[in-house]
């Protein structure tokens, strides 16, 4: 392992990453072809293995590229799906195009005029470069995999890319789309907006002073080489009346539970420090009573002045029946564990 490192090193003599080592000049010297009469039998020993690995290693064939571009995508702009089947479907037909990408043509080329700068590459003469409106479209395309089951490989077969070229476009567009949109659409709500919501759960479901339902989804994802058992990661999430995502974390390990996962996430890090702007406590419908606005989840979450639950075991009052019934209610309808698998 040191002689290797020493390999790699430009400079030899001055080899920074041998670290301790009591023979590091005697090795050195051996492996530059000085001898020392003092360098003893292991020293020698050490250095021969040393040479023979590096003759391996000058007369082993260098790895080489197959294919530059595989033949079978060397038609890209008159087989893909971008020059073929959504330019068809651009022209004519809205319908189809949002059974394919859940969006009509102009949200498409909204999306694309975002991030159009950052995916433009610069251009190289020996091949034609995936253009930046071809990126976004095979992102969504793959994003069906969430509802459809569309695989990677499926998406780079229908764009004629490879499947390593696609995994790349996807994961770089993906970043740079929650980057400009994520400020926007994703911002935490202000004080009148978490007023809004309230009157919304109000007036839908029947529950005051209620600003969202909190809850987390497992998303299954492939386990580590060598290692068995199934591996999960976690979106939590606040949504409101609408079914919209209001406050999102996503990647936390699915082996911690929804009510840990939520206090250690910057959503709760900032409710427990009274930093969502939440309204102040308001006047129950019909009642004298002042109650503070709250979250809801399900048992697994802590009880809070601003978190409520619905509390364990039955109850024979029918005031608290009612309550309950109205709590649960609320809590399950809009729950992310609806929204997640059509997302």
């Amino acid at each position: 392992m040191i002689i290797v490192r020493c390999v790699s090193c430009e400079n030899m003599t001055t080899c920074h990453s041998l670290g301790a080592n009591p023979f590091q000049g005697k090795v050195l010297r051996v492996l530059t072809g000085v001898p020392t009469p003092d360098a003893g039998p292991a020293v020698y020993s050490q250095a021969k293995e040393a040479l023979k690995l590096l003759i391996i290693l000058e007369r082993r064939p260098a790895f080489l590229k197959k294919y530059w571009v595989r033949p079978t995508w060397a038609n890209q702009a008159g087989e893909s799906e971008f020059f073929t089947a959504i330019k068809e479907m651009k022209n004519g037909d809205d319908s189809l195009f949002y059974t394919f990408y859940r969006m009509s043509p102009a949200t498409l080329d909204v999306l694309h005029s975002l991030v159009k700068e950052k995916l433009t590459k610069d251009q190289c003469p020996s091949r034609e470069l995936i253009s930046s409106g071809e990126r976004p479209a095979l992102t969504l395309r793959q994003d069906q995999y969430l509802s459809s089951g569309m695989l990677v490989r499926d998406a780079a077969m229908a764009f004629r890319v490879g499947i390593e070229t696609a995994r790349n476009i996807i994961h770089e567009t993906r970043t740079l789309l929650w980057e400009v949109l994520s400020p926007e659409y994703m911002k935490t709500p202000t004080e009148e907006e978490w007023r809004q919501i309230a009157a919304e759960f109000c007036n839908r479901w029947q529950f005051p002073n209620y600003v969202g339902v909190v809850d987390g989804k497992h998303f299954q994802i492939n386990a580590p080489a060598m290692v068995g058992g199934t591996y999960f990661i976690v979106l939590m999430a606040v949504v409101d009346s609408q079914y919209l995502f209001r406050l999102v974390n996503a990647g936390a390990p699915g082996r911690f539970s929804d009510g840990g996962i939520l206090q250690d996430s910057p959503i709760g890090e900032r409710l427990h420090e009274g930093e969502l702007s939440l309204p102040r406590a308001a006047m129950l419908p019909r009642s004298g009573r002042v109650c503070p606005h709250v979250f809801v989840g399900d048992e697994a979450f802590q009880l809070r002045p601003d978190f409520m639950r619905p509390p364990p075991g039955s109850r024979s009052v029918p005031a608290e029946v009612i309550y309950i019934y109205c709590l649960s209610r609320a809590r399950s309808l809009p729950s992310t564990k609806e929204l997640c698998p059509v997302l």
